[in-house]
Formats: C-alpha cells, structure tokens, sequence
C-alpha cells in the first residue's frame, strides 16, 4: 500500500439491476470484490474523491445505499478473515 492511500470497504445495495450493473462494473475497477456487493479498494484521496462522484452517478439515493468505510488507516493488519475469504495482498508495486 502506497503511502498516502488507505484501504476502503465500498458496500452497496442497489434496487435496480441496470444500476446495479453498472456500479458493480465501476468497482471492479477501483478494487476487488470480497463477497457479492462488497468491494475491497485500496486508493488515495485523488481516486476516493473519483469513485465517490462516480458511484454516486450510479445510484439512486432515494432507493439504493451505499457504503464506503475506511479500514485501519494505513494499515491493514487490523482486518481478519475467516472460513473461505482470502486475504487480499495488494502489492507495494506493480510491473506492467
């Protein structure tokens, strides 16, 4: 993880499916999915302020809700998982 960013868990439910769809579609590129409405985003303040004008474009706020919850600052050793979720590494850096 980067310095500045900070890991999120984004959480929605969403009435409709074509905007179901396309907020599930916007996520999959900010981060990965941990269960069916559930995303797991490392970004920094830059990406957040996007994802937020985003999502929001994509949901109806008077019939969908969403969640964006920042987890454990800068550090991720505070999250646990259990049973048959895998712990998400997200690299120091990539190669492409």
């Amino acid at each position: 993880m980067s310095e500045d960013s900070a890991l999120y868990l984004v959480c929605y439910d969403v009435v409709k499916n074509r905007r179901r769809y396309r907020l599930d579609k916007l996520l999959k590129g900010y981060g990965q999915r941990v269960q069916r409405s559930v995303f797991e985003c490392e970004l920094d303040a830059e990406r957040l302020a996007d994802l937020k004008t985003a999502a929001l474009k994509r949901i109806d706020e008077t019939e969908d809700r969403l969640h964006i919850y920042r987890l454990c600052g800068k550090d991720n050793r505070g999250v646990k998982t259990f049973g048959l979720a895998k712990r998400i590494v997200h690299p120091d850096h990539y190669i492409l």
